[in-house]
């Protein structure tokens, strides 16, 4: 499981280095600046002697970086060209100790060589096209929108077609919460200390590219005195979360599921949530559907026990009965995929939430419709598990969607904090914050392969067939869907491209994912 910290737990593991154990200031400068040189060597296949590398500085710690990069670059035979954005009594005290030392050096090489006038900038990036960019202009203590010069500067590193690599944070970024309006684009973000969960979320996945951890070169107990904000469950963690087929078990044990899905409009929604749950494992799932659409679920998968309803008879208390004797039965239960929004359908998921307290119930895409404009608190949802795209969110909380992206992780915890219910919120990644309001957990597979129609109804059949193997909706279970779902999608897009899988391939991916886990092979 990978750890994330937020910048004020940095800001204090940075103090405690220095007071605590005597690391002066400029010894974690340089540490880290060997790490983002290691990282940048092992990225850089072909080797930084000879490369030209621009190296754009602002006036803070973080700039200080980029001059200690600069020096060690030019001691690998790259041709450096570094942009700085202020002088004197602008820089900090590190920054300025480490420009005395560069100007040293550029005062006798041709080979490095300082600008300072913003005007320069562009004129010598053009003439000297970099092969690497080192963006060190602003670092994670950075807030709020990019004033100039930064503003200017990341838009024109952007324009040049070259390796780029962020120190610590793509300047523009914010470290904690993955907002940002314009930032600079990295291939490559070497974070330092350790993982920030902006860089994981929001427009973190756009702008950080590859992430890697760099080293301040302090003790791990340092780092152990805090508590991570988020965590990021690795494969390993997934091998031993996938529930366990036992011998002794039947199609009733194996995971028994009650699902409430698709509709006239949306007939595929209710086949692709049955691949996923049998793909996965589930043993016995029952789909309520709509007459209109059984044949075409049985004929796409015939495994499938249907219970077909005419969408009148969901006023009747019989429907309801029968469909919360088939709940209190199952180890999970799934509202929502393909649903619709009809009255009809709207009622009876309005009267089925207050019957099914004690159940694990996962609400899905229309199954959230209720729930609208703050009306979740109308509900008792504790114990159920809410999964919500960034949009569908933001029509819960009766919020944009743009001020929902400004913190999502705020917004999270403060929701599953308030209801007691778990939360999966899909966006670029998926977060899981658990119900108790104690974890949050970042999902880092999938790829962009995934946004089409069809995929969450794969991922509400998969996360609704662990839950009910697991009978559990502990964050082991959430975490493998999370993980497994992405990670299909990553096997189709290494073999198809992310252009040219569909859902119903992702869902067929997925127990061959399961097999390649389990077997611990790549």
């Amino acid at each position: 499981m990978k750890h994330l910290y937020n910048c004020e737990q940095i800001r204090s593991l940075d103090a405690l280095a220095v007071n605590e154990l005597n690391y002066p200031s400029l010894l974690l400068m340089e540490n880290a600046v060997m790490s983002v040189l290691a990282s940048a060597k092992d990225f850089v296949k072909e080797g930084l002697e000879g490369k030209k590398a621009a190296v754009a500085c602002g006036r803070g710690n973080n700039g200080g970086d980029g001059l200690a990069l600069a020096r060690h670059l030019y001691l690998e035979g790259a041709f450096v060209r570094v942009y700085l954005t202020g002088t004197g009594s602008a820089l900090t005290q590190d920054t300025e100790t480490n420009l005395r030392i560069l100007q040293s050096i550029s005062e006798k090489t041709d080979n490095l060589k300082i600008f300072y006038v913003q005007e320069e900038f562009t004129a010598s990036l053009t003439a000297d096209q970099p092969d690497i960019i080192f963006d060190a202009l602003l670092g994670s203590g950075a807030k709020g929108s990019l004033k100039e010069p930064y503003l200017s500067l990341a838009e024109t590193l952007n324009k040049i077609n070259c390796v780029k690599i962020a120190v610590d944070i793509p300047t523009g970024l914010n470290a904690d919460t993955g907002s940002s309006e314009n930032y600079f684009e990295a291939d490559l973000t070497i974070t330092l200390g350790e993982l920030k969960p902006g860089l994981f979320v929001g427009r973190g996945l756009s702008a950080a590219g590859i992430v890697v951890k760099g080293s301040i070169g302090v003790p791990e107990f340092l780092t152990e005195r805090f508590t991570p904000v988020a965590y990021i469950p690795e494969k390993t963690d997934i091998a031993a979360a996938v529930p366990v087929k036992k011998r002794n078990i039947n199609k009733y044990t194996a995971g028994r599921v009650t699902v409430l899905s698709g509709s006239a409009d949306y007939p595929g929604a209710a086949i692709l949530t049955s691949k996923a749950l049998l793909l996965s494992g589930a043993g016995s799932p029952f789909h309520f559907v709509p007459v209109k659409i059984k044949n075409y679920l049985v004929n796409a998968v015939p495994e499938v026990v249907t219970v077909p309803y005419e969408p009148e008879q969901l006023y009747d208390q019989e429907s309801r009965d029968l469909f919360i004797g088939h709940a209190s039965k199952s180890g999970a239960v799934l509202i929502g995929p393909g649903l619709g929004r009809s009255t009809e359908v709207t009622e009876f998921v309005k009267k089925m939430l207050s019957r099914l307290a004690g159940m694990n119930v996962i609400l899905d895409a229309d199954g959230l419709a209720p729930l609208g404009d703050g009306r979740y608190r109308n509900y008792d949802l504790k114990g159920f598990i809410l999964t919500p795209h960034e949009g569908e969110f933001s029509k819960l909380l009766g919020i944009t969607t743009d001020e929902l992206l400004t913190d999502p992780l705020k917004y999270g915890k403060k929701f599953v904090k308030e209801t007691g219910a778990g939360l999966i919120l899909k966006g670029a990644s998926m977060i899981f914050f658990s119900g108790d309001g104690e974890k949050v957990y970042i999902n880092a597979t999938g790829n962009s392969g995934l946004a089409k129609f069809g995929s969450g109804d794969v991922f509400a059949g998969l996360l609704a067939s662990f839950i009910s193997q697991s009978r559990s909706i502990e964050p082991a279970p959430v975490n493998a869907a999370m993980y497994i779902f992405g990670a299909a999608a990553d096997k189709l897009a290494s073999e198809k491209g992310v252009h040219g899988f569909t859902a119903g391939e992702t869902a067929e991916a997925i127990p061959f994912v399961i097999k390649e886990i389990l077997t611990g092979k790549q």
